[in-house]
C-alpha cells in the first residue's frame, strides 16, 4: 500500500502528524496513529462506501444520544475516507488477557454487552468486521 500521509486536517480544523501504522488491512484500510499537539489519535482510513455508510447511516443513530460505552469518531478526513478516534492505551483484547480478579471480568462482560445492547437499541447491529443497520 501507499504511505501514511505525513500530515492531514481534519472537518474540525486539527492537524494530524502521521506517526506509526498499527495495522495494514487488505480491503479494508489501514490504521495508526497521529499526533496533534501533544494528543495522540488513532486514525482508520476505510474504503468509500464503508465511509459514506457510516457518515450517512449509522453516525447519526449513534450520535443522537451519546453513550459513554460506544466510542464514536472525533473527526474525519473526508476526501481521504480517514476517520479519527481518541487514542486509548488498551485495547479489548490485552484488557482481558491481564490477570484480574472475576469481578472485574464480571464489569468488563456487563459494559461490553450493554455496548453491544445499545447499538441494537439504535438499529445497528455490528458483526465483527461489518456494521449494518435496519
Amino acid at each position: 500500500m501507499a504511505a501514511l500521509p505525513s500530515e492531514l486536517v481534519g472537518t474540525m480544523g486539527r492537524r494530524y502528524r502521521s506517526k506509526d501504522l498499527l495495522q495494514e488491512r487488505p480491503h479494508a484500510g489501514r490504521v495508526w496513529t497521529a499526533l496533534s499537539g501533544r494528543d495522540t489519535y488513532l486514525m482508520k482510513d476505510v474504503p468509500i462506501n464503508i465511509f459514506s455508510h457510516f457518515k450517512e447511516l449509522i453516525l447519526p443513530r449513534l450520535s443522537k444520544q451519546p453513550s459513554p460505552l460506544l466510542r464514536i469518531p472525533v473527526d474525519e478526513i473526508p476526501d481521504q475516507h480517514v476517520l479519527v478516534y481518541k487514542y486509548l492505551t488498551e485495547d479489548f483484547l490485552r484488557l482481558v488477557q491481564k490477570e484480574m480478579s472475576m469481578q472485574a471480568r464480571r464489569d468488563v462482560l456487563r459494559a461490553t454487552l450493554q455496548a453491544i445492547a445499545d447499538l441494537h437499541e439504535r438499529d445497528v447491529v455490528h458483526l465483527g468486521k461489518d456494521i449494518i443497520f435496519q
